[in-house]
This record gives structure tokens, C-alpha cells and sequence, in this order.
């Protein structure tokens, strides 16, 4: 085997090794999860550890074998991992943050950010109603935010809390 192959059976052999906690930790989860919150963290662990392992085993068998076909499908794969993961990435951030203005605190090299500073999207998924249950129920269970308990909607909750710190 020449040194490009070890190379690549060394990377995929150590990748293959990552993935098994990112799996075993979203299983774990999975088996365990009490709340509606749960399936947030437990979904892309799992997604992420099998996308690894399956990446890492494709590797691992074109460069072993010698096999060309597997090292294609894992060329492939790989490329569109990448490009996948830039596309979520800059559409994700345009989704969330449509202003990137925020409001400056003075004294403090950080931003402020209002509802009004993220796009009307994730504000109109914020303010449905049946949305808002869910992220009181897992704020309230994980005691994210003491108050927010005597809230019946967004609404009440806006209305009632002008100048909301960063984290409420």
C-alpha cells in the first residue's frame, strides 16, 4: 500500500472512532428522553455519528481493499457533506439573523438583540401560540428562565417585558 492509503485508512480508522460516542451519547438519549426537548439534541447526535461512521467505513474499505468504487462513493459523499454543511450554514444564519444590527451595550464589546432583530420568520414561529408552549415547557423544565412560568403566550410575555436580556 502506498502512503496515501495509510494516510486514509489512519483518518478514517480515527473518524470511525469519533462517531461511535456521538452515536452511543444520541442512543443513550434516545432510550432516556423525558421531555419534548429531547429529540433537539438526541436527533442530530445520531444523525451526525451515522453520517460519520458510514463516511469512515466507505473510506476505510476503498482504501483497505483497494477498492475504487467505495473510495468514489466516499469522495462524493463527502464533497456533498461539505457543501451541505456551508449551504445550512450561511441559509441558517440569514433565516435566524435578518438584521445584523442589534443594539449596542455601552461597555460592553457584545451585542444586544431584540425580538425585532431576527427575521419575520422565526418571530412568526415564536409568537404562534402552539410553538410557544413547547419552548415554555422545556424552559420551565430545564430552568432556563424562572419568570417565564406565570406566562400564558408570547404576547403576555412581550408585552410584559419591554427590555428582555439577551438570554430570555
Amino acid at each position: 500500500m502506498a502512503i496515501g492509503s495509510h494516510c486514509n485508512t489512519c483518518i478514517n480508522s480515527i473518524c470511525l472512532f469519533i462517531s461511535l460516542p456521538f452515536l452511543f451519547s444520541g442512543y443513550i438519549w434516545k432510550l432516556t428522553a423525558d421531555s419534548p426537548c429531547d429529540p433537539i439534541v438526541y436527533k442530530p447526535l445520531l444523525a451526525i455519528g451515522l453520517s460519520l461512521f458510514l463516511l469512515s467505513l466507505f473510506g476505510l474499505i476503498g482504501s483497505c481493499c483497494g477498492c475504487s468504487c467505495f473510495l468514489f462513493i466516499y469522495l462524493m459523499v463527502l464533497l456533498a457533506m461539505i457543501i451541505s454543511i456551508i449551504i445550512t450554514t450561511k441559509v441558517g444564519v440569514k433565516i435566524i439573523k435578518d438584521k445584523s444590527s442589534g443594539e449596542e451595550i455601552i461597555g460592553i464589546v457584545d451585542r444586544e438583540h431584540h425580538l425585532s432583530d431576527f427575521s419575520s420568520w422565526v418571530t412568526d414561529k415564536l409568537i404562534d401560540d402552539s410553538h410557544w408552549l413547547e419552548f415554555k415547557d422545556c424552559m420551565v423544565r430545564h430552568d432556563a428562565c424562572g419568570k417565564i412560568q406565570s406566562f400564558r403566550s408570547v404576547a403576555d410575555f412581550i408585552v410584559s417585558n419591554k427590555k428582555l436580556t439577551p438570554i430570555e
